[in-house]
């Protein structure tokens, strides 16, 4: 009896040990969801971040990536469902685009948990549509 009591203290506490909490998991999807992680354009807070500055025939420009720390969690979705010029596509599934969303600090989730979806289109961030 003693030996089972040991055995079973011993697996849970190994279980307790070997799963990630929820935010490691969204801090582990925010820096590498599938490649390039959103830290290294959106900033570390999702502040936005200069990638580069350079000349376009001339013309200075300037590509970077857009704050995401206070945009609506429906417009969030909406942009990491959409085909963005500059950004990578990553094919997150909606609980992944939940998770993700609750580590950039300021994005509002009030639909998460809902069970709605906020579209159909596909894959990822805020590099924004004004990019030359």
């Amino acid at each position: 009896m003693k030996v089972l009591l040991a055995l079973f203290m011993c697996i849970h506490l190994y279980g307790a040990t070997s799963f990630i909490t929820k935010e490691e998991y969204a801090a582990s999807l925010y820096h590498n969801p599938r490649g390039i992680g959103c830290n290294l354009c959106h900033g570390e807070l999702g502040k936005g971040k200069r990638i580069a500055a350079y000349k376009d025939k001339g013309v200075p420009k300037i590509f970077e990536g857009k704050p995401i720390n206070t945009i609506s969690y429906t417009f969030f979705y909406e942009r990491i469902k959409s085909k963005i010029r500059g950004m990578p596509r990553y094919y997150l599934t909606d609980v992944e685009i939940q998770t993700t969303a609750t580590q950039v600090a300021g994005i509002v989730t009030i639909e998460v948990g809902t069970g709605a979806t906020c579209g159909s289109n596909t894959a990822i961030l805020v590099a924004y549509n004004n990019i030359a």
